[in-house]
């Protein structure tokens, strides 16, 4: 798997990419069994398929430096819940009986998932995410491992030489929402200061592939963009698979572009230009945008408990389709997505190439700084480690707030004051003691701090 480390700082500047690039993208269905399966996400045993609202897919994305075959990277998004090691495991063995080993291995194929709620489960191999599914299903699994190979065959099989990756970010506003405002809060104040515009993070970055044709005019491949925001526009009591808002973007923005290029897009999947809206750090961040709010009042719920009247089952989250219709609400976000992604895709002209940086010194690592760097084949990164700070106080007179004081006493606030400044500068406080006014304490305390 790539190795990223979260919350690290880039120590090295990545200059040494070529100033083009071979490119394939491809795509395949991986929708699986359409009903009585239950759906990845919720974890509601009674959620199970009777239906389809939009078939589910692997767009994947090879890309090459030199002739060298063996200087590839695969990034594959997949319509689905999350990655699966096992399943990563079965396309590493179907690839490798194609191409031969060394081709596609463990360090240079990335999949990562949109996080959709609402596709079959039982692909994983963990019990705990099995158990709502009641175990391992065969049609899941096999649908992903041969939707996800035969997509990373169908890119390998189609690489364009001397094509061009550009780079594109902009602020997509009213698209997400914090479900958890009053959590965030509690984050340092560092923190919340990386996302002056609000609770969540509305920066979409997106990577434009495009080949220059025998007549000047370029032809777009494919995009690839990341966008912080939950797949779960399909509440829990929906019963029809769905790529979600994240799929619905892809199929707008490759109907779109596909439509132009006067190819027949009758169905979802079909032709050459390849839009994945991949996953991102969504951990908290929703599509419901109008909030959650209490079904039998229509009053917003109580913040902290989201609960109404002391009743959690009352207060529902809302998307911005009429009264809450999950079915607009996955329109209406993936719409947006995918406007924002065409007006990026069309203003894209800062190309990545030789001597270019392709991500700054100095640059907190993010989800979608983690996505580029997969995305170029960078599994291993160098970075600034967090300094280790072990904070003492001393004085036998001092004791912790919310003791009572005795006399002479007093409480200790500097140790909580230098904490959670050392906190905020980004270190990691591994000790934190008040040290009694002896020799012994202290040399005690710096032996095992040390």
């Amino acid at each position: 798997m790539l190795k990223f480390f979260l919350g690290l700082i880039l120590l090295l500047n990545l200059s040494n990419l070529a100033s083009s690039f071979n490119v394939g993208v491809g795509i395949w269905d991986t929708t699986g069994p359409a009903t009585e399966i239950n759906f990845m996400g919720y974890a509601v045993p009674g959620q199970r398929g009777q239906g389809i609202h939009l078939r589910l897919s692997a767009r994947a994305f090879v890309i090459q430096e030199s002739s060298d075959k063996q200087d590839k990277v695969a990034f594959v998004s997949v319509d689905g819940g999350m990655a699966s090691d096992l399943v990563k495991m079965r396309v590493l063995d179907k690839l490798e009986a194609k191409y031969g080993q060394g081709i596609f291995t463990h360090e240079n194929v990335a999949i990562s998932g949109t996080h959709t709620h609402s596709g079959p489960g039982g692909y994983l191999q963990y019990v705990l995410y099995q158990t709502t599914s009641l175990g391992y299903v065969a049609e899941t699994f096999d649908a992903w491992v041969n939707g996800i190979t035969n997509a990373i065959i169908s890119a390998n099989e189609n690489i364009v030489n001397d094509a061009t990756i550009s780079i594109n970010t902009g602020t997509l506003d009213d698209t997400n929402a914090n479900r958890s405002p009053t959590s965030y809060l509690e984050n340092p104040q560092e923190e919340r200061d990386q996302y002056p515009d609000g609770d969540t993070d509305k920066t979409m970055t997106l990577l434009k592939f495009t080949k220059k044709q025998k007549d000047g005019k370029e032809k777009l491949l494919g995009v690839l963009n990341w966008y912080a925001v939950h797949a779960t526009s399909m509440n829990n009591t929906n019963t029809l698979i769905s790529g979600d808002n994240k799929g619905y973007a892809s199929y707008e923005l490759e109907k779109y572009v596909n439509s132009n290029n006067g190819e027949d897009i009758s169905l979802p999947g079909h032709g050459e230009f390849v839009a994945a809206f991949a996953s991102t750090n969504l951990g908290d961040v929703s599509p419901n945008t109008k909030g959650a709010k209490c079904i039998d009042t229509g009053e917003p719920c109580e913040m902290v408990t989201s609960t109404c009247n002391g009743r959690c089952e009352k207060c529902i989250a809302f998307g911005p389709g009429y009264n809450g219709n999950m079915i607009q609400s996955t329109q209406i976000i993936g719409h947006k997505q995918a406007e924002f992604a065409k007006n990026l895709m069309n203003t894209a002209t800062e190309e990545i190439k030789e001597g270019k940086i392709l991500i700054q010194k100095g640059t907190p690592i993010t989800p979608s700084e983690i996505g580029t760097c997969a995305t170029f084949g960078y599994g291993n990164l160098s970075v600034f480690k967090k300094p280790e700070i072990a904070i003492f106080g001393t004085g036998d007179e001092l004791v912790e707030p919310g003791t009572p004081l005795g006399e002479g006493q007093i409480y200790n606030s500097n140790l909580y004051v230098f904490s959670e400044l050392a906190n905020c500068a980004g270190a990691e406080i591994t000790m934190r003691n008040v040290i009694k006014d002896n020799k012994d304490s202290l040399r005690l305390f710096l032996s095992e701090a040390l």
